[in-house]
């Protein structure tokens, strides 16, 4: 099947910081942090969590953002103690069931914020010697660029709601690599429109860049069909196969349309613009 791609679905933008937040996180972080570098992601709360939390993160290299604060009502909260903080004077009239059931929630949609929760192995909650433990099976992005960690972790609050332990095991990590590869080529060779590409070849790679910081799991093909006429690549369709990445084929297509190619070629071809996953040994 084929689809026409049509310009770039943009992606969800996130609040940037204002100037109260990059100077508190600035002095906690203990050296100026700029704004480019501090992350914050509305957390989705049930309604007994009050103070509207956000998650801040501060950006690491190629590991992406990690958690480094909670705002709540506004205010910067040590990762500690926001979870209580946002519960408030609530958390006295909950039962355990309730209480274990929003430590959760917090673990999911806080704690974890920058890290993608794998959807296969179900979050667990019970109690523990000193309050609840959280555990939960996730994707981690790691300080060596495209890999990620898949790792298990272990969050223990204590009896008043407080995050007093927190431990990840160290897991398997997963490195994903990005390649172009020929599939039909009519009209001039594979060569040629290989070299033609290598001029794109940063925005290409910027597509899998973009796609891996929102989900370090994404893999897969997709393909690509395109005419050369008039020195351009026109009428560019994605062949749909099983699994369709559509934010990615439309990125490709539009570093594709930056392509420039002979005036006098003419030609059909398709490619190939993979992400492999595989595991580091």
């Amino acid at each position: 099947m084929l689809a026409l791609l049509v310009g770039l679905t943009a992606l969800a933008a996130t609040p940037n910081p204002d100037d109260a937040v990059v100077k508190v996180v600035s002095e906690k972080y203990g050296k100026p942090v700029p704004p480019a570098a501090i992350c914050l992601e509305p957390a989705e709360l049930p309604e007994a969590f009050t103070g509207a939390p956000v998650a801040v993160g501060v950006m690491r290299g190629a590991a992406g953002c990690r958690l480094f604060g909670v705002l709540v009502n506004q205010t910067f909260t040590p990762i500690e103690e926001a979870a209580r903080t946002s519960l408030g004077e609530a958390w006295g009239t909950l039962d355990a069931s309730q209480r274990q059931a929003l430590l959760q929630d917090w673990t999911r949609e806080v704690l974890l914020a920058f890290d993608v929760l794998d959807a296969s192995v179900p979050m667990a909650t019970k109690p523990a010697r000193s309050g609840t433990e959280v555990t939960a099976t996730f994707w981690q992005r790691t300080l060596e660029r495209h890999v990620a960690r898949h790792t298990s972790g272990r969050f223990v609050f204590d009896r008043e709601g407080h995050l007093a332990e927190s431990h990840r095991d160290d897991g398997t990590e997963w490195r994903s690599t990005f390649y172009v590869q020929e599939q039909k080529a009519q009209g001039v060779t594979g060569d040629q429109v290989m070299q033609a590409l290598k001029s794109q070849g940063q925005r290409f790679t910027d597509c899998m860049d973009k796609a891996w910081r929102v989900d370090p799991t994404v893999a897969g093909r997709v393909q690509l069909q395109w005419l050369i006429t008039k020195g351009k690549a026109d009428g560019i369709t994605m062949i749909e196969e099983g699994d369709t990445h559509d934010a990615l084929a439309k990125c490709y297509g539009n570093a594709l349309r930056r392509v420039e190619f002979p005036e006098e070629w003419r030609g059909k071809v398709l490619w190939s613009f993979s992400i492999d996953r595989r595991q580091v040994e």
